[in-house]
């Protein structure tokens, strides 16, 4: 299964978009723009580059430029009562467009780090997450300059917190960007198949109780 391109706002430098749905697109996808997103409700498994991890509600992570990801609820049931029970709120930034621009204030360089590390994801915890889960809440209500103001302020957070987890490995390469794309895209497959069962890692697939339940498999 291959990541399919996504085409969020391509004339602007940031955009926000709010979801409210039974559950979240199981899409595996990727966008030109960051994504800064919020976890209002909702929980399954995430997928940031070749980083598989469980997500809950109230979660923030950032993740870079064309890094191909996914949010997949675990539970695909239509809830009960008519309020969704799966909703987000996300800043996209376009981080060429944000760079060309800012590079006319001054230095870029704090900026440019940043963006570097969102080729990984970040996830984001403590006083920081608090802070721009409040500003993404407070920009999401706001017009003309306060709403630039908010976003700026989200920015500076970003780009000075300490508070914040890499999830993609140290050598991950985003397969986007490289030609040997199947690896992660048969792994992807396999765990959104295999999620209610226990995925089983061994030296061997003999190992494993049964075949089909080995991650092994797919390599």
């Amino acid at each position: 299964m291959k990541p399919s391109a996504a085409i969020i706002a391509p004339e602007r430098i940031f955009f926000m978009r709010e979801i409210n749905s039974d559950y979240f697109s199981s899409e595996f996808h990727f966008h030109e723009e960051c994504q800064l997103a919020y976890i209002i409700k909702g929980s399954g498994k995430r997928v940031v580059g070749d980083a598989v991890a469980h997500f809950d509600e109230d979660e923030l992570v950032f993740i870079g430029s064309n890094v191909p990801h996914v949010w997949y609820n675990t539970s695909r049931k239509k809830p009960v009562k008519k309020t969704a029970h799966s909703a987000s709120l996300s800043l996209f930034i376009s981080p060429q467009k944000f760079l060309a621009h800012s590079a006319e204030f001054g230095t870029t360089q704090k900026l440019e780090q940043l963006f570097k590390k969102t080729q990984r994801g970040m996830f984001i915890y403590g006083k920081s997450k608090a802070k721009l889960t409040a500003l993404l809440l407070q920009a999401q209500q706001e017009t003309g300059i306060e709403h630039i103001i908010s976003l700026l302020k989200i920015i500076q957070v970003l780009s000075i917190t300490k508070e914040y987890e890499l999830l993609a490995s140290s050598d991950y390469t985003n397969h986007i960007q490289d030609s040997e794309n199947g690896r992660m895209n048969d792994v992807y497959g396999f765990l959104m198949k295999n999620f209610t069962r226990e995925i089983l890692i061994g030296r061997s697939c003999t190992h494993c109780c049964h075949e089909s339940q080995c991650i092994l498999q797919v390599f």
